[in-house]
């Protein structure tokens, strides 16, 4: 059922807050776009599917944003980050209860990020098409085809949260899951503060610290625009353009138009606010010059440490029958090398695998390798690795 009349829609709404919880998804486009496209709402409660068309005139979706901030009321939704900006950028509005069917499937080890198709095949027996996943939201009148598979990714969900919550309950990761999703309720997620987008910036490690510092304001200003303008980020100056002015620090407009790929109505156009950038990176104090960004890899000591550090985790983690990458990313495991370093490895809440439940479930043995207390053998007999504590008695 398409809903484009905003009684029948805020009635259904209600039935949702009436019944304390619901299904959420939605379809967007942002190929040609900063901010994505709302195409499609989709809406599942007890068992009955629904589509609200966002595109109809009468369509209104302030009473939509308010149930998703409503805390008597659960929102189920499959990886949601992307269905939650989309309402962040038009109401400021943080949501409320989220219950993620992915992150859940994660905690009880049915991969770090299991899409929602595989998922429902998995614990349902239900195979779904995938055919429409690259269609045309945003043309109207849909069609029955694309109708049944925006359905179908509401569908289900109720009965997915059904499951993964008994499960999670009966192993003792309920808690788990509450501290998983608040992420949810940070802004951050859905708008970063432009000054922090440089580490992003393909090529940012290659740079020194002054031309990181001059790439923090080129970076933020490119933010700025596409935000303003739309556009993605790529349609404002690719990333390899900022590098370059970030390496040859041009203080003319001739200089400027020198760097390779600098066609002259990009520079006519935005060549002085670029050259302020490049002042404004020029004047930062040496000492308040971002650090280098650091890539695991490259010193060969590291490397090996890290190698030491995954091998434990995946060990670990077959024994908990989770996903290792959930557990600990590479990045984490470096992450946690540096704090260890540092003398920090006992108070670095920062470090991803130093938090929470992770922390009482492998970071504390991954400190208590590096220090010493744990050791790698390979059982003969089965060729598999096996965690041994120098602290135990045999």
């Amino acid at each position: 059922m398409l809903i484009r009349d905003q009684k029948i829609f805020e009635d259904l709404l209600d039935r949702c807050r009436e019944h304390g919880s619901f299904a959420f998804d939605t379809e967007f486009l942002r190929e040609n776009t900063y901010w994505p496209e709302l195409c499609l709402i989709q809406i599942g409660i007890e068992g009955e599917a629904f589509a609200v068309d966002p595109l109809a005139e009468d369509i209104d979706c302030g009473p939509l944003f308010e149930l998703l901030c409503d805390p008597g009321v659960e929102v189920i939704v499959h990886a949601g980050q992307q269905d939650m900006e989309i309402f962040f950028c038009k109401s400021e509005a943080l949501p409320s209860r989220i219950f993620d069917t992915q992150v859940a499937a994660a905690l009880l080890g049915l991969g770090d990020s299991i899409g929602y198709s595989r998922l429902v095949d998995e614990l349902l027996g239900i195979r779904l098409s995938k055919g429409e996943a690259r269609t045309h939201w945003e043309r109207r009148p849909l069609t029955d085809r694309q109708l049944d598979y925006a359905l179908n990714d509401v569908l289900y969900l109720e009965r997915l949260r059904d499951i993964l919550k008994e499960k999670l309950g009966e192993l003792g990761r309920a808690d788990w899951l509450e501290e998983e999703l608040v992420f949810y309720q940070d802004s951050d997620l859905y708008r970063r503060d432009p000054m922090t987008i440089y580490p992003r910036v393909k090529g940012a490690a290659r740079l020194d610290r002054r031309e990181l510092a001059i790439l923090r304001f080129l970076a933020a200003w490119r933010e700025e625009e596409a935000r303003a303008k739309n556009k993605p980020r790529k349609r404002i100056v690719s990333d390899d353009k900022l590098i370059e002015i970030s390496r040859r620090k041009p203080s003319s407009i001739k200089r400027l138009g020198e760097s390779r790929g600098m066609h002259r109505r990009f520079v006519d156009r935005n060549g002085e606010a670029l050259l302020e950038m490049v002042r404004q990176g020029l004047d930062v104090p040496a000492d308040e010059c971002p650090s280098s960004i650091k890539r695991e890899g490259r010193d060969p000591g590291l490397a090996l440490a890290l190698d030491l550090l995954d091998t434990f985790l995946r060990t670990r983690a077959k024994e908990l029958s989770m996903s290792p990458a959930y557990l600990a990313s590479r990045g984490d495991l470096y992450d946690l090398v540096k704090a260890a370093s540092a003398g920090r490895g006992g108070a670095s809440s920062d470090v991803r695998v130093l938090s929470g439940w992770r922390r009482e479930l492998v970071g504390e043995d991954l400190l208590g390798l590096l220090a010493g207390r744990y050791s790698l053998s390979l059982d003969p007999e089965t060729a598999a690795v096996v965690i041994r504590d120098s602290g135990a008695q045999d």
